[in-house]
């Protein structure tokens, strides 16, 4: 499972050596640092952030508000500002760019935490709320491979939907979700709220309380999938669309 990925653009060396220095002690992984608005699309394209950290008064011709606006023509990345001018002018340059946050130089890192949490978490709402957008506008995708993120500890981590074995629901509210290495819990979500997702990888719901991977099945033995030594039961309102899909003879 991947950190979520943050690109960091400051043209103050210390500052960003600062900003850098923080997000990998709160688990994120810095994509790049560029100190110019020139320079901040060939960076994404070469490895596609989930966030940017972007001060507006950089170096070279393009500052952090102009950059934003190329961005936001060619992809759909949350943005937060941060910036030591404080000027109605300014801020109302910003606002037509939909900024995540606005924030100041000299903010607590507590607060800047918060507003990067809060950054992903807003976006992953707004998208969650428009069923009829495709999967890859809701959670993004990398070479083809779909992932959502995973909420751990004060951080969000990056898991590739291509990785996942099952699905398990939870007595009361909440999920197991099991990759080959870890096992990940996420309370106040059910298998009927993860599969409204409509992913479009090999993900199936196979029972009341089991979502399965079919690419990584081993064994189906009556209406019983095997993942490993895992038995997981085929429902029986799931089995007609089970054998279709797995193209039984």
């Amino acid at each position: 499972m991947e950190k979520l990925k943050i690109l960091v653009v400051e043209d103050d060396f210390l500052q960003a050596e600062d900003m850098i220095y923080n997000l990998n002690l709160w688990g994120y992984e810095v994509t790049n640092h560029v100190d110019m608005g020139e320079n901040v699309l060939s960076a994404i394209q070469e490895n596609k952030p989930d966030l940017i950290l972007m001060d507006i008064d950089l170096a070279g011709k393009m500052d952090g508000i102009q950059t934003a606006t190329e961005v936001n023509k060619k992809y759909q990345i949350p943005i937060i500002y941060l910036t030591g001018l404080l000027h109605p002018k300014l801020y109302e340059r910003a606002k037509p760019t939909r900024p995540s946050a606005y924030l100041l130089k000299g903010d607590t890192d507590e607060n800047i935490f918060r507003a990067i949490d809060l950054a992903l978490h807003n976006f992953q709402e707004k998208k969650s709320a428009q069923p009829d957008k495709s999967t890859q506008e809701l959670f993004g995708m990398v070479g083809g491979d779909e992932f959502i993120f995973i909420r751990q500890n004060q951080t969000h981590k990056k898991l590739y939907l291509k990785d996942i074995l099952w699905v398990e629901g939870m007595a009361g509210n909440g999920i197991k979700i099991q990759t080959a290495d870890k096992e990940h819990l996420l309370f106040s979500v059910r298998p009927s709220d993860f599969e409204k997702r409509e992913f479009s990888t090999n993900l199936m719901r196979v029972h009341r309380s089991w979502i399965v991977n079919f690419s990584h099945i081993d064994e189906i033995e009556g209406r019983t999938i095997y993942i490993g030594k895992q038995a997981i039961p085929i429902g029986e309102k799931y089995w007609n669309t089970v054998r279709k899909r797995l193209n039984f003879f």
